[in-house]
């Protein structure tokens, strides 16, 4: 799994998107990975990166309104759904995502400190700059 990963990144690096979108696709459609969550952030960033916003915000809408998965794996994928929010400019959705993964840490300790936690951090200050809220923003920052 891990070594797919590492590739469609690679690949997406070496600007070969058709490529890499076909190994992400693959991944996220193989249910007995285990990593689904994962795989589906893995998508959708591809996805992102190259413009299709709309599209990666409905594969991680399904995977969250379908999926089992709980825990960590659905805490990151809510940071992913933020992400892809906040870049189509729906910027009370993405607060709302980013509020639910922080209320998920607050439950689970070791979700905190870890790279997706940093990102939820940094990205719950731009959110909260935009809406002219700096103190809120660097309270935010200093917990990254």
């Amino acid at each position: 799994y891990h070594s797919s990963v590492s590739l469609a990144r690679c690949y997406w690096v070496q600007g070969k998107i058709d490529e890499a979108l076909v190994i992400a696709k693959d991944l996220y459609e193989d249910t007995d990975s285990g990593f689904t969550g994962d795989a589906c952030r893995q998508y959708a960033w591809i996805l992102r990166s190259e413009g299709h916003e709309d599209e990666a915000l409905q594969l991680l809408d399904r995977f969250l309104k379908n999926s089992t998965v709980h825990g960590p794996q659905r805490a990151t994928v809510l940071v992913e759904r933020a992400r892809a929010l906040a870049s189509l400019q729906q910027l009370d959705a993405a607060t709302r995502d980013i509020d639910e993964f922080f209320e998920r840490v607050a439950v689970d300790e070791k979700m905190k400190g870890g790279p997706y936690y940093r990102g939820a951090c940094l990205l719950r200050g731009v959110l909260a700059v935009a809406r002219g809220d700096r103190d809120v923003a660097d309270a935010y920052w200093r917990g990254a």
